[in-house]
């Protein structure tokens, strides 16, 4: 039996090592993958919504985003579209198998690693959920971009000001404007 990383029979032939003896990404893999995300959205008839360009210029390293809005408006699915094009990490901390405090934390990180290898961009989905999860995000943002998730009352907590202050850009969801939902 071969491993998935033999290069003579794998499917990740593509593959290249990297310094740290990591692989890389197929690229030609990843352009297939998009292009099936982008039939999917279709399909199920999801809509770019009006703001997402303006939102992607935010992203980077030292801030941590901060998506919120009301229960059911998509904060989710913009989180994935806000994705399109880099290889990132998505955790839904809603997942009832997730039984997990703020100490593991870091092995959410790790899992993700291992799974996905080096990602650019990190989507942590009601993350509101794991007690203590702002002293979590505020280590991690100064090295990856970090999107976060989450409904406005619980994401609105003392903790956050004080861990996050001037780290942390905050962008509102609400449900379709009128301009979108005759696109949808």
């Amino acid at each position: 039996m071969t491993s998935n990383f033999d290069n003579s029979k794998s499917k990740y032939k593509n593959n290249t090592k990297t310094n740290n003896g990591k692989f890389r990404g197929n690229k030609i893999g990843n352009n297939r993958k998009r292009r099936r995300d982008v039939k999917k959205f279709k399909r199920e008839n999801i809509i770019e919504r009006e703001n997402l360009s303006a939102v992607k210029l935010h992203i980077k390293t030292d801030f941590g985003d901060i998506i919120t809005g009301v229960r059911r408006c998509g904060k989710s699915i913009f989180a994935f579209q806000l994705s399109n094009g880099e290889n990132f990490g998505y955790v839904n901390f809603e997942d009832e198998r997730l039984n997990i405090s703020s100490k593991d934390l870091n092995k959410v990180i790790e899992a993700i690693y291992s799974i996905k290898g080096d990602v650019n961009l990190l989507i942590f989905d009601e993350i509101q959920n794991i007690i203590g999860w702002e002293r979590f995000i505020a280590r991690i943002i100064p090295t990856k971009k970090v999107v976060i998730t989450g409904s406005n009352a619980r994401m609105l907590s003392k903790e956050l000001s004080t861990f996050l202050t001037g780290r942390h850009l905050d962008f509102v969801i609400f449900p379709f404007s009128f301009r979108e939902y005759l696109t949808f």
